[in-house]
């Protein structure tokens, strides 16, 4: 539901790693690097370049804070 939510504020973004595209496998990095208590739950993939301006990400980190609140 989040994505949904997400998607229709503009923002995009995915579930899961780029290069597992289709596969219902968890991040082989986030398994790696997340302490045992994280590891096999919902993540969210956002992709950033040298093209995005810090108002773009500070409106990300805005309407995620409106998620956490409610």
């Amino acid at each position: 539901m989040l994505l949904f939510q997400l998607d229709l504020k503009g923002i995009a973004c995915s579930q899961g790693s780029a290069c597992q595209s289709g596969s219902d496998k968890g991040s082989h990095v986030l398994e790696e690097v997340l302490p045992e208590a994280y590891r096999g739950k919902p993540s969210i993939r956002f992709s950033f370049s040298s093209f995005n301006t810090k108002e773009e990400v500070d409106y990300v980190i805005d309407v995620l804070k409106e998620f956490i609140e409610k």
